[in-house]
C-alpha cells in the first residue's frame, strides 16, 4: 500500500471495528518490482465471534485503474469546456418541451448579468428577462422549431439586474422520437453584444457618411446604396438596387468606370479612379472612388468622395497662382521667396523676380538653390537672416526696416516686409530706398547742424538757454515722478570784466572756455552746465535730496573755480558767487525758478561773493499773490473786461492778405491794458487756460462770421494752450462753435501751438492734430526754433505751418547764429513741403533778407501792429506792398 493511504485504511479498519456494516475504499497499491502504483477498490466486512468480539475482516479487492484514469479524463475534458465555454461567452442548454424543464450547463450566470449560481434557467425565468420588444418574436421562434421542425435562430436583447441591455444569440435544433415528436430543444446561447455594437457603428456610418457607399455584386449591379446617393446626385438608394453602377456615370467617363469594374471581377486589389457622376437632374459632379473587390463573394465595395468644391478651387488657384507669377514678374518691388532648410535654421532661395534681380545685382539663375548668405552676401551684417527664422516659426509677418545691402557689386539701402505663405515658403518684398535715404541723411545732418546752433553756445560747447530750459523741465518731470529733489543754479563770475578788459576778448573768451570745462568736471554725467550769457552759467544738478550732495557739488564747484589760471601767460585766480533754488520746494515753473536762483544770486554777491545762496521762496505770499491774480482772471473772462486785437498777415512780394493772428489784451480796470505776458504765465497747465482758449475762439469766430457777412474772407490763427488741447472734450467744444457759427469755415481756423509746449507732449499732441484735420481744422508750430525738434519728431507732427520765432527774426542780420536758424527753418520747412511764416518783422532790411532767404509770409509791426476788429477791413484796401520787396529773392525758392 502506498505510504501516504496507510492511515486512511487504518482509520477505516477502526470504524468497522467499532460497528456493523460493509466498509469501501479506494487506495492506491505499489507492485513490485518496478514499483508502479495501481488504483485499488477495496470492500470488506468485519466477522465477530459469539460473543460479538470481531476477530477479522473477509473482503475482495479489485484493480480499478483504468477506470480511475477514464474519470480523471473525462473531469479535465468537462473542465476544459466549461473554461472553453466561459472565454467564449457561451451557454449550453437543454429543454424538454413537456415538463418546461431547462438544463443549463454551470457557469452561464455572467451571460445574464448575475452572480455565479443565481441564474435559475427555467422557462419562465428566461421570460422575465428578455427584453419585451424581442419576446414574442423569442417565444415564437422557439413554438415553430418545437412544431415545425425549424432551426431555432434568433438573437434578442435581454436586461440586466444592473439595467444595462446585451444582446444574446441563441442557436439549436429539436431532438425528436420515432413519431417525430419534439421529446427535447437543445443549443447553445452567446453574449454577441459587441458584435451587434459593431454592426450598429458600420450601418450608422454606412447611412450618415456624406461620401457615397455602395456594394455591387461582379456585374457592376447596384446590392446596397446609402443615403449620400441622395443627398449628392439626388438618386433615392433603394431606386438604385438591381441597376449597374454605369448608369449613374458620366457619359465621357463610363468607359474608364467599366475597365475597372472588369478589372476587379478577376482579382482582389485596391483601385482609385477619378469620374465624373451624372445627377438624376443632369448635372455632372466629380468624384474620387476607392474601390476594392472580394472576388470569392463576388462583391465589389467602392466609396466616392465629392471633389467637385475642391476642383474648383484647385481651378482658382491655378489661375490665382498664374496671376500671381505675372504680377511678381512684372513688380517694380523685389520679391524673393526663401524655403527653409534644416528646420528653418536657413533658407534656400526658391525665386527672384526680376526687379529682385536688378535691386541685388544678383541674376535668378545665379541665387536658385543656394542658401541666403550665399546667394545675397550683401545681407550678411543685416541680420535677415534672424527675421527670416521669426517668422518662419511664428507665422507673423514682419516690417523689415531699412538696411544696408553692400557687397562687391551693391552699396545701397533697401526696406521691405516679410510674409510666410501657406505652403510654409518666407516670402520678402523689398524695395530699393537709397535716395530716400540719402535725402534723410541729409537733412538729418542739416537738423543737427541746426540743433547745434540754436542749442549749443559755440564759445563754449555748452548748452545755451533754450536747451537749459528743456533739460530743466525734463528734470522736474523726473523729480515729480521719482519724488525727488533738483537745483536751479545760477553762476556769475566775480572777476570777469577786470581781466576781460585788461588783456581783451580774446583772452576773456579763453577765460570763458576754461570756466566751461571745470564746471562740467565738476558734475556728475547726468547734471547739466549751460552759458547762460556773458560771464553768466546755468546749472541744472538732478537727485540732490540726499543730504549734503548739492552742498559737496557747489563746493567742489567753487574749488574748481578757485584753481591757479594762466591767462595771456599771466597767473590769475577767479572766484563765483551761485545762487540756488531746490524744486519742488520751490513749486516755481522753470522761468520762476531760474527768477529765483537769480534772486539768490544777487544775495550771494552781496554776501561777499565766491559762496552761494539758497533761495527763500516765501510760499505764503507768492501763493496768495498767485491766487489774487487768478482770480481777476477768472472774473476778466466772465466780465468781458478781455480785448481780441488782430494782426495782419501777408504776402510780402504780392501784397496778398494770408489771414489774421489773434491776440488776446487785459482791459484791467486798475492797471489799464495788460499784454499776454502780465498775466498768461499765471494760467499756464490749469483749468483757466482752457476758459480762456474757448472765450478767444468764441469771439473771434463771431468776428469771422461778420466779416464774412461783409464780403471779407479772413483766415483766423488762434494760439491756444498745450493744457486746452490735452483737455477731454476740448475739441468737441471747439466743433460746437463751429456749428453755433455756420458761415465760419472750419478751413478758415488754425490753431497755434508753441513748438516747445508740443514737444513736451509729443504723443498727446501728435494725436489731437489728427483728430483736428478730420474737422478741417489745420495748425501752426509756433515759436519754432526755441524748442528742441528732432526730425523724427518733426515728422510726428502734422502741423502744415512753421512760425519762426521773433527772437530769431529780430537778431538775423546782426547775429550770424540766428540768420542760419532762420536759414535752416526755411530749408527744413521747404524739405518737407510745409508752410512758413516769420513773425516779428520790424523793419524793411528783415523782409527784404527773408525774401531773399525764401520766406514770403511774414507779420510784424513792420508790416502792420495789431488792430481792432473794425481797423481790419480799411487797412486791407489801403496797404501797399514797400517797392524794396518788390525785386527780393528768387521766386522759385519761396516756400
Amino acid at each position: 500500500m502506498h505510504a501516504q493511504d496507510r492511515s486512511l485504511l487504518r482509520a477505516e479498519i477502526a470504524v468497522a471495528r467499532d460497528r456493523a456494516g460493509p466498509i469501501s475504499l479506494r487506495y492506491r497499491a505499489v507492485v513490485a518490482p518496478d514499483g508502479e502504483a495501481r488504483s485499488i477498490e477495496a470492500r470488506a466486512e468485519t466477522c465477530r465471534d459469539d460473543a460479538g468480539r470481531p476477530i477479522g475482516l473477509v473482503g475482495v479487492a479489485i484493480d480499478v485503474t483504468d477506470q480511475a484514469s477514464a474519470e480523471a479524463a473525462l473531469r479535465e475534458s468537462r473542465a476544459q469546456l466549461r473554461l472553453a465555454l466561459r472565454l467564449s461567452q457561451t451557454g449550453v442548454w437543454d429543454w424538454d418541451p413537456h415538463t418546461g424543464r431547462v438544463r443549463w450547463l454551470e457557469g452561464v450566470d455572467a451571460l445574464w448579468g448575475l452572480p455565479e449560481g443565481m441564474f435559475q434557467g427555467t422557462y419562465e425565468d428566461l421570460g422575465s428577462r428578455i427584453h419585451p420588444d424581442d419576446l414574442i418574436a423569442w417565444k415564437e421562434n422557439v413554438t415553430a422549431c418545437v412544431e415545425q421542425g425549424t432551426e431555432h435562430h434568433l438573437e434578442f436583447r435581454v436586461r440586466w439586474p444592473d439595467g444595462s441591455i446585451h444582446w444574446l444569440g441563441a442557436y439549436g435544433n429539436a431532438v425528436r422520437d420515432a413519431h417525430g415528436r419534439a421529446t427535447r430543444v437543445a443549443g447553445v446561447v452567446r453574449d454577441i453584444t459587441r458584435l451587434k455594437l459593431a454592426e450598429d457603428e458600420q450601418s450608422r456610418f454606412f447611412r450618415l457618411s456624406p461620401n457615397l457607399f455602395l456594394i455591387a455584386d461582379g456585374d457592376g449591379r447596384i446590392r446596397r446604396a446609402n443615403a449620400a446617393w441622395g443627398d449628392l446626385l439626388g438618386y433615392d438608394g433603394e431606386t438604385l438596387i438591381g441597376r449597374s453602377v454605369l448608369d449613374c456615370v458620366d457619359r465621357a467617363d463610363v468607359g474608364a468606370m467599366a475597365r475597372v469594374l472588369r478589372s476587379l471581377g478577376r482579382a482582389s486589389e485596391h483601385v482609385r479612379l477619378e469620374c465624373r457622376m451624372r445627377c438624376k437632374g443632369g448635372e455632372a459632379r466629380i468624384l474620387a472612388w476607392s474601390i476594392a473587390a472580394q472576388p470569392e463573394a463576388r462583391l465589389i465595395y467602392a466609396v466616392g468622395q465629392d471633389l467637385t468644391e475642391q476642383r474648383a478651387k484647385d481651378a482658382k488657384l491655378t489661375q490665382a497662382g498664374t496671376r500671381y507669377r505675372e504680377l511678381v514678374e512684372h513688380m517694380s518691388d523685389g520679391v524673393a521667396v526663401y524655403r527653409a532648410i534644416d528646420q528653418g535654421r536657413d533658407f534656400v532661395v526658391a525665386q527672384l523676380n526680376p526687379a529682385g534681380e536688378q535691386i541685388t545685382g544678383v541674376s535668378a539663375r545665379e541665387a536658385l538653390g543656394r542658401p541666403l548668405l550665399d546667394a545675397f552676401p550683401g545681407l550678411a551684417a543685416t541680420g535677415l537672416k534672424d527675421v527670416l527664422q521669426r517668422v518662419y516659426r511664428s507665422g507673423e509677418a514682419e516690417q523689415v526696416p531699412m538696411l544696408r545691402y553692400a557687397d562687391e557689386r551693391r552699396d545701397q539701402w533697401i526696406e521691405g516686409r516679410v510674409y510666410k505663405l501657406p505652403s510654409g515658403d518666407v516670402v520678402g518684398v523689398f524695395s530699393d530706398v537709397t535716395r530716400r535715404r540719402l535725402t534723410e541723411q541729409t537733412l538729418e545732418d542739416a537738423l543737427k547742424r541746426l540743433e547745434s546752433l540754436a542749442y549749443y553756445d559755440q564759445l563754449t560747447g555748452l548748452p545755451n538757454r533754450r536747451l537749459l530750459l528743456d533739460r530743466l523741465q525734463q528734470a522736474m518731470q523726473v523729480a515729480d515722478r521719482e519724488h525727488s529733489q533738483v537745483a536751479v543754479c545760477y553762476l556769475d563770475l566775480d572777476d570777469f570784466k577786470p581781466i576781460n578788459d585788461e588783456l581783451g576778448h580774446e583772452a576773456g573768451d579763453g577765460l570763458l572756455r576754461i570756466v566751461a570745462e571745470r564746471l562740467r568736471a565738476s558734475v556728475r554725467p547726468g547734471d547739466t552746465v549751460a552759458r547762460w550769457g556773458g560771464d553768466e552759467f546755468a546749472l541744472v544738478l538732478a537727485d540732490v535730496g540726499r543730504p549734503g550732495v548739492c552742498a559737496q557739488t557747489l563746493d567742489r564747484i567753487l574749488r574748481g573755480l578757485a584753481a591757479s589760471n594762466l591767462i595771456e601767460g599771466q597767473p590769475r585766480r577767479i572766484s563765483a558767487s551761485i545762487g540756488v533754488t531746490l524744486y519742488p520746494k520751490d513749486a516755481a515753473d522753470a522761468d520762476g525758478l531760474l527768477r529765483h536762483a537769480d534772486h539768490a544770486l544777487y544775495l550771494a554777491k552781496q554776501g561777499g561773493r565766491n559762496n552761494y545762496q539758497f533761495f527763500d521762496a516765501r510760499e505764503d505770499r507768492l501763493a496768495a499773490a498767485n491766487r489774487a491774480m487768478l482770480e481777476a482772471i477768472g472774473r476778466a473772462i466772465s466780465s468781458d473786461e478781455l480785448r481780441l486785437l488782430y494782426q495782419p498777415i501777408v504776402n510780402m512780394r504780392s501784397g496778398r492778405m494770408d489771414g489774421v493772428e489773434v491776440l488776446v489784451r487785459w482791459q484791467h480796470p486798475e492797471r489799464g491794458l495788460l499784454l499776454p505776458v502780465d498775466f498768461m504765465p499765471s494760467i499756464e497747465g490749469i483749468e483757466l487756460s482752457r476758459r480762456l482758449d474757448l472765450w478767444v475762439l468764441d469771439h473771434a469766430l463771431a468776428q469771422q462770421t461778420a466779416w464774412l457777412e461783409a464780403g471779407l474772407q479772413l483766415k483766423l490763427r488762434v494760439n491756444v494752450s498745450t493744457h486746452s488741447l490735452r483737455t477731454s472734450g476740448f475739441l468737441q467744444e471747439i466743433a460746437c462753435l463751429l456749428d453755433r457759427y455756420p458761415e465760419a469755415r472750419p478751413r478758415g481756423l488754425a490753431l497755434e501751438i508753441a513748438e516747445s509746449a508740443a514737444l513736451a507732449q509729443i504723443d498727446d499732441i501728435a494725436s489731437v492734430i489728427g483728430q483736428a484735420e478730420l474737422l478741417g481744422i489745420s495748425f501752426a508750430l509756433d515759436d519754432f526754433g526755441t524748442g528742441f525738434c528732432s526730425l523724427n519728431l518733426f515728422r510726428r507732427l502734422h502741423a502744415p505751418v512753421l512760425k519762426i520765432d521773433r527772437s530769431f527774426v529780430d537778431q538775423m542780420l546782426s547775429d550770424a547764429e540766428d540768420a542760419h536758424v532762420v536759414e535752416g527753418v526755411i530749408g527744413l520747412a521747404r524739405a518737407f513741403r510745409r508752410e512758413v511764416i516769420a513773425e516779428g518783422v520790424e523793419t524793411l532790411a528783415q523782409g527784404q533778407r527773408l525774401l531773399d532767404m525764401g520766406c514770403e509770409l511774414a507779420q510784424g509791426y513792420g508790416i502792420a501792429p495789431p488792430m481792432a476788429a473794425a481797423e481790419v477791413s480799411s487797412w486791407i484796401q489801403a496797404y501797399r506792398v514797400p517797392g524794396e520787396w518788390h525785386d527780393c529773392g528768387d521766386a522759385r525758392t519761396a516756400c
